[in-house]
């Protein structure tokens, strides 16, 4: 039956999923939101008129303020009964609608008239040196307002958009990226960084795309590295292998982000041409944890030594969670401690220094 508990864990799903930050948890959440708005109202009984052998009724009341009540059992003859089970069951559907509409809908279209921009946050190498960039996607609407990836991302894979607006990402970045080569003093080769999904892997112009990226710079000037995000399992076909291998060959460095989340496993260490190991904020120790909850984080490092992959750590925030890392190994780091996210009008400002936090 269509129940309080029913319209409250549909509720549920979609407030959660407005406050999350990861867009894997925001796909999830709308896609179970929406298997549990269907079943529920699959399970809406449908009334017909009442026949003249009956004389009663079964229905179970949607109520948002009440505790969720036994059954009722109402008689032909109490209208009064009837209309309010029947007002009760408009009413739960109006708000359902209300809450899709505010936390639902726009989780699975693109908006309109939106433009897909590149911000960059800044990977830095904490013995004192600019290690790169990572290109990450932002949207903006009409009205200036800036949507975070979480927003757009899960509509975007959806739609099947992403080695579109991957490709319009690297064409913006060459263009914006110009100015950080005139400072001489970074070391060179820059690393700038950009996430792919299975999807770019599969499309046909995208080796293309990453050659003419690095093209687009002097020689020996930038290498390009291709994160791929760990939302799907590792097992690439023998073909997306080998798009992998065509990569590597042109110079794009591989990178596994995030790794130890999602639907992380080992094989994707087994990629031939893997480079680096991302690790993820969620590893990284916070004020007051107890040295034993440091092991997984150490288990990765571990991991990354044996298999001979450098680590580029992600989220660094607090000036204890770089001094952990150095003292661990774990020299590029990216992160808030050092950068947010910037457009790429901030990156070419001449003032613009992510090493200050260096330390």
């Amino acid at each position: 039956m269509f129940t309080a508990a029913g319209v409250l864990e549909f509720i549920n799903y979609f407030t959660h999923a407005k406050n999350a930050d990861d867009e894997s948890y925001y796909s999830e959440t709308c896609h179970e939101a929406d298997r549990t708005c269907l079943r529920h109202l699959n399970d809406v009984p449908v009334t017909t008129p009442l026949l003249a052998t009956q004389d009663r009724v079964s229905l179970k009341t949607v109520s948002l303020y009440q505790p969720l009540q036994p059954e009722k059992v109402i008689t032909e003859n109490d209208e009064t009964a009837l209309w309010n089970e029947l007002l009760t069951l408009a009413f739960g559907g109006i708000i359902l609608s209300g809450v899709y509409y505010r936390f639902g809908s726009k989780r699975f279209a693109l908006p309109k008239k939106a433009e897909f921009v590149p911000w960059y946050q800044p990977v830095i190498d904490t013995r004192g040196v600019l290690h790169g960039v990572e290109i990450l996607a932002r949207c903006r609407l009409p009205g200036g307002e800036i949507l975070s990836p979480s927003a757009f991302i899960p509509a975007a894979r959806a739609a099947g958009r992403l080695p579109e607006i991957t490709a319009s990402l690297l064409k913006q970045a060459a263009w914006d990226l110009q100015p950080l080569l005139l400072n001489t003093t970074y070391p060179y080769p820059l690393r700038i960084a950009v996430n792919i999904t299975r999807d770019n892997i599969r499309a046909p112009a995208f080796i293309g795309q990453c050659d003419n990226f690095v093209k687009a710079f002097p020689a020996s000037r930038v290498k390009l590295i291709a994160e791929i995000t760990e939302q799907e399992p590792a097992n690439f076909s023998l073909a997306e292998q080998n798009v992998l291998a065509r990569l590597a060959a042109c110079g794009t460095e591989i990178a596994l982000d995030d790794f130890g989340t999602a639907v992380s496993n080992l094989e994707g260490l087994r990629l031939s041409h893997l480079q680096y190991l991302k690790l993820d904020r969620s590893f990284l120790p916070t004020r007051g944890m107890k040295p034993e909850h440091h092991r997984p984080a150490e288990a990765v490092l571990a991991i990354a030594r044996v298999t001979g992959l450098e680590i580029i750590a992600e989220g660094v925030e607090t000036q204890e969670q770089r001094d952990w890392l150095n003292e661990n190994g774990v020299y590029l780091q990216q992160g808030f401690l050092f950068s947010p996210p910037v457009p790429g009008s901030v990156i070419a400002e001449e003032g613009f220094n992510p090493l200050e936090n260096v330390g």
